[in-house]
This record gives C-alpha cells, structure tokens and sequence, in this order.
C-alpha cells in the first residue's frame, strides 16, 4: 500500500473530549487518542503513556481564514502542547502589556504581532488576553499585521455595539476600507519608548 498523505494532517474542531478530525478515516479523536491509534496501526502494539499533544505540530502551510498570516507564522514548529501553554499564558504577567497600551496616544494604533515582540510574548496570546480583559486600557488601538480589526476582536464588556475601527476614527486615524492608515501605526522603536517611559 503506498503513502496516503492524508494520514499526515488533522482539523481541529470545537469539540472539547475529540478535538482532531483525522484526514485519514474523518473520524474524531483526542490528540492522544489519535497518536495511539497511529501508533497501534503502524506498530500492531499498544501504546504505552503517549502525550498526543506533544505529536502533532500546527500546520503553518495552511493559514486560517479567520486567522492573521502573521501571527499564524508565529507557531511554526509549535506543538500542541506549547500551543495550549501559549494560549493560556502560562500565568503570564500582563503588567507591561498594560503599561504599554495604557502609554499609545490617542490616533495611533500597533500591532498584536509588534505588541507581543515589545513585551517579549507571542502574538496568539496577546490576542486572547486582550480578548478577556475587563481592565486592558485601549484594546481597540491593536489591529492585526495589516491595519485591520481582527475577526476574532471581543469587546470583554458584551453590550458594547461600538467597533475598535469605530474608535480610531473618531480619534483621527483615517481608513481605506477596513484599513487603517499606516502612517498611524507605531514603529517598534516608538513602541519600545513608550513602554520605556
């Protein structure tokens, strides 16, 4: 039997016992569940103490509709298990995000990716703090890497109906479109400054 390159690769669902529909039978799995049934299929042993997460990378090659390209290029060589760790922050200090968002003016806007290289973070769980945040000063002034509100953007107060774009206009940043102008965004170095003091 020859190579089926759809035994490579696994989507990840809302499912939270079976997250990873398997490409190679469309069944739905654990990330551990699956790594023994690869590893069963293929040796004709029972798995002993596998880590699933550790097993399956986040495919970089393939970029979410709903995902920034930039950010997805972040997690290159991530597994799942580091993703998890990420994602959660781990028990991440935010102090100096905060510092800093509480710091950029009025009609400038940054990025997630630039914020998260300023505070030495990633981009993915800059996004996701900033998403849960009750406290988080000026959230609406990060976009993603090409000046536009992020599809995945919450407001932590639900009844706001007012949008981050919404915001910046009325401070003075103009928009193409959905974009916003880039003469408005902050460099790194006008970012580290302000993080500086």
């Amino acid at each position: 039997m020859g190579e089926d390159p759809s035994r490579a690769t696994a989507t990840w669902s809302n499912n939270t016992a079976k997250p990873l529909i398997w490409d190679g039978d469309g069944t739905s799995y654990s990330a551990s569940g699956l790594a023994e049934h690869v590893f069963t299929a293929v040796t004709g042993r029972k798995a002993d103490g596998i880590q699933g997460t550790t097993w399956w990378d986040v495919d970089t090659g393939h970029v979410p509709d709903s995902v920034d390209p930039d950010e997805w290029a972040t997690l290159a060589g991530t597994d799942l298990a580091s993703l998890a760790r990420r994602l959660r922050g781990a028990g991440k200090d935010w102090t100096s995000l905060h510092t800093l968002l509480r710091a950029v003016p009025p009609g400038r806007w940054t990025t997630y990716g630039d914020v998260a290289t300023v505070i030495g973070s990633h981009a993915q769980p800059v996004g996701t703090h900033l998403a849960t945040c009750d406290r988080c000063p000026s959230p609406w002034r990060v976009l993603n890497a090409a000046g536009r509100v992020s599809s995945n953007f919450r407001w932590a107060d639900p009844t706001r109906t007012d949008t981050p774009a919404d915001i910046l206009a009325a401070e003075g940043v103009r928009f193409d479109g959905d974009t916003a102008a880039r003469e408005a965004r902050l460099s790194l170095d006008e970012l580290q400054r302000l993080l500086d003091g």
